[in-house]
């Protein structure tokens, strides 16, 4: 197999990490690696993602950048996870794990 010389655009590729406010495939949100943006609003950005070792599929739900500094909306987004997490329901998604970004942005792993 031969390879062929690209020319240069001259942006330097990051590694998987964070592109602004998205993540980029390949980030780690724990045990989960995204795939995808799934979604996104003014709350929170949901992302397709896959357990390193089990390669389960699970929705990653990453607070805006912008209020991850907001101390409300962080208390919130915790509040709906914990809420979430104590409803057995076919119509309630069940949390599986909670977490922080490196940068400090929450982030919960939902079926």
């Amino acid at each position: 197999m031969s390879s062929v010389a690209r020319p240069s655009t001259g942006v330097r590729r990051r590694p998987p990490a964070l592109y602004g406010d998205l993540l980029a495939p390949g980030a780690s949100c724990g045990a989960y690696l995204v795939e995808a943006l799934l979604g996104r609003g003014g709350w929170a950005r949901v992302y397709l993602a896959r357990h390193r070792i089990l390669r389960r599929a699970a929705a990653v739900k990453v607070l805006a950048h912008e209020l991850a500094a907001d101390t409300r909306a962080y208390q919130r987004f915790v509040w709906e996870a914990r809420a979430a997490s104590r409803i057995a329901h076919d119509g309630i998604v069940e949390i599986f794990d909670v977490g922080r970004l490196p940068d400090g942005r929450p982030f919960l792993v939902m079926e």
